[in-house]
Parts: structure tokens; sequence; C-alpha cells
């Protein structure tokens, strides 16, 4: 998928590509609160002149209308007549209104999946920290901060990059990392392994976006007090790396 274009191509210049009839059927049921809000609702409740002040001022054109909400989630997957039950947990991520992927230089949007009782959703953008920690039906503690540390494919050495720091080629995607998340209640350490990954780009107006998507295996390794019963667990989910700037590969570049 650095290629996109190839890959799209291929039947037309009679490569052979194998086609599959699939049909999939899920089922999400709530497992904890919904968290998130919209820019475009809140201004609706301005009066005019404030309304076009507000619109005018912002600069949020990337995710200013969204919300999460941790999922369980099951159902099957069908393959050419072979059927994949389906029994796990997720999170429904929904974002409405514009959505430039040059809009923010860089971020790390993660996701971890412990069961019905755990779980957290929350990304990294500059300095910034946001997100929140799911506990039971309904309880959200809001992230404060994220110290998020990754070792890149490919390395020369075991560097650990922190933030969202990182080598400047597409060729290095994210392998593994360490996160500490912190909350007004207390402190979760977690470790995330790459166990399948897709990288993706975006183009618009001549610039290039990077974007690795990284299926991701969870282990909570640390806690303080107050979420010391879910210690040693592990969970699935999603790491999001995205950059700007990355030298785009020739098409004629080998991987």
């Amino acid at each position: 998928m650095l290629r996109p274009k190839q890959v799209y191509n291929a039947a037309k210049k009679g490569i052979d590509v194998t086609k599959q009839r699939i049909s999939l059927r899920l089922v999400y049921e709530a497992c904890g609160p919904v968290w998130g809000g919209s820019a475009d609702n809140y201004w609706e409740t301005l009066p005019k002149q404030e309304r076009v002040r507000a619109k005018a001022k912002s600069t949020n054109n990337f995710a200013r209308n969204h919300y999460e909400q941790h999922m369980h989630v099951y159902g099957e997957l069908n393959v050419e007549g072979e059927t994949f039950e389906i029994d796990g947990n997720a999170v429904r991520d929904h974002s409405w209104g514009p959505r430039y992927w040059q809009a923010t230089k860089s971020y790390r949007f993660l996701v971890g999946n412990f069961g019905d009782d755990i779980g957290f959703s929350g990304g990294l953008v500059g300095d910034n920290s946001h997100g929140i920690l799911h506990v039971g039906k309904a309880r959200a503690d809001q992230i404060k901060k994220f110290t998020l540390e990754t070792r890149y494919s490919n390395p020369d050495d075991d560097k650990l990059w922190p933030g969202l720091e990182r080598p400047q080629t597409v060729l290095r995607s994210h392998k593994s990392f360490l996160l500490l998340i912190e909350t007004e209640k207390g402190r979760m350490e977690v470790t995330g392994t790459v166990v399948n990954f897709m990288p993706l780009r975006n183009r618009r107006n001549g610039e290039h976006t990077y974007i690795g998507e990284g299926f991701t295996e969870y282990k909570i390794v640390n806690a303080s007090k107050e979420y010391s019963r879910y210690l040693g667990k592990t969970g699935y989910g999603m790491s999001e790396y995205l950059d700007q700037g990355l030298p785009e590969l020739d098409s004629n570049a080998r991987l």
C-alpha cells in the first residue's frame, strides 16, 4: 500500500489478482460511555455574530467533530464459504466535518481494548495529550498525559524514539512502544507490539501525508493502586502514526 496505484492497476496490466467473495455481519454493544465533542454543534448554540467570530477564529480542519466509545463486538466473517467467528472488543470511532490530513504535522493515535471493563483511546499531538481510560460501563477517566517511546523497524540499534520523533523514511515503520498513561486518578504502563501493519498515504495539493496503521497487541505491565487489578492483562487494538514531510518512495525503488 506504499504504492496503491500499482495494486489497483494490476489487473489492467495482466497481473493475476485473486478475488474472493466475502460477507461480514457484526453487532456492536456499548461497554463504555461515549466520549468526544462537536465544535459545529457548539457553534450552532451561539448567537449569530458570536458564531461567525468563533468559526473564523477556528483553525481545526482535521477532526473538530468526533466521538469514541468502547464496544463489545460479535458476529461472523465468511470468505468463500469458510466462516470465522468474531467475538471481542473494539472502539467505535466517528468523525464528521472537514478532514484535511495535512492539517496536523504529526500525531500518534492509540487504542487498546482489554475486555469489557478496561480500555483506552487517545492521542499525542505535539506536547498535548488527550483521551480517556474506560473503566467499567459508566466511567471514563480523562487522560492527562501520554508518555510514548517507540522502536522502529530495521533499526541500526535498539533506540527508543521519544514522543513524535522518528526516522525520516517511510520504510521504517513503528514495531513496538512503551506507553505511560496518566489520568487524574492514577497511572498505567502499557507495552505495545505491532503484529500486523498497513502503510497508507494521503496526497493533497502536492503534499504527502504518511499514515502507518498497526494492529497492536498490548499488555499492562505496571499500574498504580487505582488500576492495579488490571495488571498483567493482554489486549488488542491499533496504533496510528501520522507524519508529514517524509520523502515519497520512487516508483521504481525496491522495498
